[in-house]
């Protein structure tokens, strides 16, 4: 298995004495399963791309909600919480 994954994120507004914010959040996966070796290359590779929402509690990342589209298989949402304390 062969794959490539970037994300991003961006806090686009804080508010409370910067204790809570919001942000945005893009990803883009691209990624190969192959039964040989041999076969690992770049060529052929399945994408998909997404977007969600991020929240955060003082400078931690809280909560995340996303969903993921492309490689032939749908839209795939995810939700996310962080155990920080």
């Amino acid at each position: 298995m062969m794959m490539v994954q970037a994300e991003y994120d961006l806090r686009i507004r804080s508010w409370a004495y910067k204790y809570v914010g919001i942000g945005v959040m893009a990803t883009y996966d691209a990624g190969k399963v192959t039964l040989q070796k041999s076969d690992l290359n770049f060529s052929g590779m399945r994408q998909s791309f997404g977007g969600g929402l991020v929240f955060y509690l003082a400078d931690k990342l809280v909560f995340r909600a996303a969903v993921a589209l492309g490689g032939g298989e749908g839209a795939h949402p995810f939700f996310g919480v962080n155990n920080f304390l």
